[in-house]
């Protein structure tokens, strides 16, 4: 009959103690949504080339168009965060215009705050000289909404966010 308290109060004890080491990334990503997410630099490269005439006629004119993005990640939590990935999608007056997968390590120590780079390459379906025409008069406003992935205890857990939209 002793064994059989003794078992049950171990397993008391792991359960109360699991409770809480399941918590533990609930309230780590509670924690990291709360955190400060901005567009602090645009920085748009726009190629413009003419019509080419080849052996199949006249080629249109082509916009090749990156835009190199600096994203500020503010921590506002208590704890250290350990970036491990992101899913970026770069929209372009509300219209999504680029993704990007990375894999950057960054590490935002707590109360600090990292500038985290992007490089956009712009779908050649959107490329167009009207948009490229705007992003040079800094006439578009540009929004970015990601996954980061931060490593949690070995586990890398994923945190959607948007930026603020920005003129640029």
């Amino acid at each position: 009959m002793r064994n059989t308290y003794l078992i049950l109060a171990i397993v008391a004890l792991f359960s109360i103690g699991g409770c809480s080491v399941l918590m533990q990334p609930v309230d780590t990503i509670e924690a990291i949504k709360k955190c400060e997410y901005d567009i602090v630099n645009t920085r748009p490269e726009i190629k413009l080339q003419g019509p080419k005439l080849t052996l199949k006629g006249l080629q249109p004119p082509t916009v090749n168009i990156v835009v190199n993005v600096d994203i500020s990640m503010k921590n506002t939590t208590n704890k250290e965060l350990r970036l491990s990935r992101m899913a970026l999608n770069l929209y372009v007056d509300d219209k999504e215009m680029a993704k990007l997968d990375t894999s950057a390590k960054v590490t935002v120590k707590p109360g600090t705050t990292e500038t985290i780079p992007a490089k956009f390459v712009i779908d050649a379906i959107y490329a167009s000289e009207k948009i490229a025409k705007k992003m040079e008069k800094k006439d578009v406003t540009y929004q970015v909404m990601a996954t980061f992935y931060f490593d949690i205890g070995g586990i890398d857990l994923g945190v959607g966010v948007a930026t603020p939209k920005r003129k640029g």
